[in-house]
């Protein structure tokens, strides 16, 4: 019974929103339970502040889709940090569908804090407006993200009802990572058979998903060998037609579930792989030299800076020969990544002489929007990587911030 009436209240509550009859979610209270602000360094704020103004300086016409792009980077950002609330606020001016996936991901924070049913649906139901006005696969992501919380909630019949509107099964085969994260043991091998099903159609996006399941699983159940060693094998065996990225993505995750489970050795040994993988590789740099320095960051949580400021100093390298060959508007996202990396490594000082090298490198084309996007994106990885502006790059960085403007 309790089941069928949050299920009817959900429903109601989404009719009375897109019928403009209200459901301002009560987050605007910054006392308002779990969604509030971790305390951050001034820098850090300032930094945020100034990434959301250049975001949103991009005018909508016609830079509406690079504007929402940049304005959920920062949204992405917040959340890392803490900042649920400004998150929040972020998200209500992003103009486009967006501003759903934000909306679902403060529900699925505020579901996984141990938020109530009453709190957590108000934003579900903003998410569901976005949705209304989207189309195509970007209505499903928000359903299926809003399908994901209910099901976090235990509303499991609503759940259901969404996903039956769900028409791309690029979407809904998303799905798969719910079913991974709440599987028991009991539900194991059905659930490993469904996976294997899913690897078995060769479809890039079923695959994918299974395959970022795998992952999933490996964490919840590490302490368990014998499940580990079964998910290991299917995961190498079903990932050989993958690109590269996505098998280094999932083997990041790997390594960090590894040293969660207090397991160094196999860290190393999933870092090794990833390395080996890059041997006698042809790609382009503006692919390549962010590889060196994801895996420079990866040599690092395995405790191996050596390697880690070799992978760093070989992207450099490479940067330096072959920059004229770098299209301008790509040279401040490689040296941005490179930034990061350097500064995982504990150098602060080098770390902050690559970010003034990666505010530069971000106004070489004249127009501003490749100038607003990289400002912004630069802001936030200083302030994730906790690297402090000196007094010159804040001043540089507020020239530039101050400049956008036409041409566009």
């Amino acid at each position: 019974m309790k089941l069928a009436k949050n299920t009817l209240k959900l429903f109601i509550v989404t009719m009375l929103c897109l019928l403009g009859l209200g459901c301002q979610p009560q987050a605007a209270d910054e006392h308002h339970y779990a969604l509030k602000n971790r305390s951050l360094e001034t820098y850090q704020d300032q930094l945020l502040a100034i990434a959301f103004a250049s975001a949103t300086a991009l005018p909508l016409d016609p830079h509406i889709k690079n504007r929402a792009r940049a304005q959920e980077t920062v949204v992405e950002t917040c959340f890392k940090l803490d900042q649920n609330l400004r998150a929040y606020r972020y998200i209500q001016q992003i103009p486009n569908w967006r501003a759903g996936v934000g909306h679902a991901k403060i529900a699925s924070i505020l579901a996984q804090s141990g938020a109530p049913t009453e709190i957590v649906e108000p934003y579900l139901t903003e998410a569901l407006m976005v949705a209304h006005k989207a189309d195509d696969w970007r209505k499903d992501r928000i359903k299926v993200k809003v399908a994901q919380v209910q099901n976090q909630l235990g509303l499991q019949e609503a759940s259901s009802i969404l996903l039956e509107e769900v028409t791309e099964t690029a979407e809904s085969s998303k799905m798969i990572q719910s079913e991974a994260q709440n599987c028991s043991s009991d539900e194991f091998e059905t659930l490993m058979n469904t996976l294997g099903q899913q690897i078995g159609t060769g479809n890039f996006d079923l695959m994918s998903n299974a395959l970022q399941a795998y992952v999933t699983l490996i964490d919840r159940f590490y302490d368990n060998p014998t499940q580990r060693e079964q998910l290991v094998e299917a995961l190498t065996t079903g990932w050989d037609t993958s690109p590269y990225t996505l098998r280094l993505e999932l083997l990041e995750k790997m390594v960090q579930s590894a040293l969660d489970h207090h397991d160094p050795v196999q860290a190393q040994q999933w870092t090794d792989e990833a390395l080996a993988m890059t041997q006698n590789s042809q790609w382009p740099l503006r692919y390549l030299i962010p590889i060196k320095a994801r895996l420079a960051k990866l040599c690092v949580k395995a405790g191996d800076i050596e390697q880690a400021q070799q992978q760093i100093q070989a992207g450099l390298d490479q940067f330096e020969r072959e920059k004229q060959k770098i299209i301008d508007i790509d040279r401040a996202g490689l040296l941005r990544s490179l930034a990061e990396a350097m500064q995982s490594t504990g150098d602060s000082n080098e770390a902050l002489e690559l970010y003034r090298r990666t505010v530069e490198a971000g106004v070489e084309n004249p127009n501003s929007r490749p100038r607003a996007m990289d400002l912004s994106a630069t802001c936030c990885s200083m302030a994730i990587s906790q690297v402090k502006p000196d007094e010159a790059l804040w001043q540089r960085i507020h020239e530039i911030h101050d400049g956008l403007g036409d041409p566009w």
